[in-house]
């Protein structure tokens, strides 16, 4: 069995070139997906492709909050599963994820498990920022942490649209509770199928998150938690840091590897296995985190 990293990027070529080279293992595969806005030439020539790591042809312009977020991700599916039957275990990372144990570690851990580790809540949940106006009311993408008059006048529609009737979500949810959480996740191949099978049959519930706000956070997460695999969900194997009231998530500090690190062992329930976020700005860390890492023999 083997396991397929997908990988959502959209800037920072040397970062991402870093990530897929740590991840690239036996019986590993690194799928990624470069928004359609960006230069694919500079991430190829940081990383070109190779038996092992692969960039998917099917791109698309992911906007913030929009349903472009989820069809990337589909995207992404869509393209490990078709290259091999032997994948059993599909985790989503972003460009600014890394890993927190060798990727070994990472595989045989989770090509043993059955668990799908994505977290998930009941909507609405104001505690955690999902409010079930993500859903009852109208959202286009587009507009958001963009720049342009296009993007000021769908701003503009987005507010308007608070004024009108709730959408009918209970027709369009066909049965199913909502549910949130996470856009991070490490899912098996049985959850992968249910989610590619509601995707390509479902067209109400496409139709409810394509003009949801944020439905990458939880268009996976109702389909998966009114399944047969709701038992088997367990919370997200991805730290992040939301405490920080200005950069959500929080860059990771060195603290973070202090707390982190401290986890990870040989103990099979470690609660993480990835981190983000990093970028250019904290890149340094990496190296720490791989010094650390490789002494510690985790």
């Amino acid at each position: 069995m083997s396991v397929a990293f997908l990988i959502a990027a959209h800037a920072e070529p040397k970062l991402l070139a870093r990530l897929a080279r740590r991840l690239s293992a036996p019986g590993c595969d690194v799928f990624i997906h470069i928004d359609s806005k960006a230069d694919i030439d500079a991430f190829v020539g940081q990383l070109p492709q190779q038996d092992s790591i692969h960039y998917i042809s099917d791109r698309v312009s992911v906007k913030w909050g929009g349903w472009s977020q989820v069809q990337a991700t589909i995207n992404l599916l869509k393209a490990a599963t078709a290259h091999s039957q032997d994948i059993s275990r599909f985790v989503l990372l972003s460009g600014g994820c890394y890993p927190l144990v060798r990727t070994d570690k990472i595989h045989d851990r989770l090509t043993s498990e059955e668990f799908e580790y994505i977290s998930v809540e009941k909507m609405p949940n104001l505690a955690i920022g999902k409010p079930l106006t993500r859903l009852t009311k109208y959202f286009v993408e587009g507009g958001a942490r963009t720049r342009g008059l296009t993007a000021a006048a769908i701003r503009i529609v987005n507010r308007l649209a608070l004024l009108l009737p709730d959408r009918p979500i209970a027709r369009l949810l066909n049965g199913r509770s909502p549910f949130a959480g996470s856009n991070w996740w490490a899912l098996t191949r049985k959850a992968v199928d249910i989610v590619l099978e509601s995707y390509d049959s479902d067209k109400k519930l496409n139709e409810l998150y394509r003009f949801s706000k944020c439905p990458d956070e939880s268009y996976f997460h109702t389909i998966l938690s009114n399944s047969v695999r709701k038992d088997l969900i367990r919370p997200t194997l991805t730290y992040a840091d939301w405490d920080d009231p200005k950069i959500r998530p929080a860059y990771v500090k060195e603290s973070h590897l202090d707390a982190l690190l401290t986890f990870q062992s040989d103990d099979r329930d470690a609660p993480y296995l990835f981190l983000r976020k990093f970028d250019s700005r904290n890149s340094e860390l990496l190296d720490l985190l791989d010094k650390r890492i490789n002494e510690a023999r985790i």
